[in-house]
């Protein structure tokens, strides 16, 4: 998939890596693409420099959860953003864990 962030339709979705046993199980984290930045990165015990593509990306977090998964555990996701109040509405992944670009209506 592409990612541009000049278009109207850039959000993406990654896996959550959490336990499937835990309540409010998820298994896809949804985020709404704000920039790319490349940055160049030295790390720690490595010599040389390294261009990382990052995403900064503001979140969004599935509303409903129980009642949706109660009526059918195969219904899409219903998200919307996570509150601006909250300190990690806003955050910055590594585009290798981007599982595809996804279309949110």
């Amino acid at each position: 998939d592409t990612i541009n962030s000049s278009s109207t339709h850039h959000d993406i979705m990654v896996h959550t890596f959490n336990d499937p046993s835990s309540s409010g199980y998820l298994l896809y984290w949804y985020a709404h693409i704000q920039g790319i930045f490349h940055c160049v990165v030295k790390i720690m015990g490595d010599p040389n420099w390294k261009e990382v593509p990052l995403l900064w990306t503001r979140w969004l977090e599935c509303a409903d959860l129980g009642v949706q998964r109660k009526i059918n555990p195969h219904f899409l996701d219903c998200v919307g953003f996570v509150t601006d109040d909250e300190t990690e509405s806003f955050g910055f992944i590594d585009l290798s864990n981007v599982i595809c670009a996804s279309h949110l209506i």
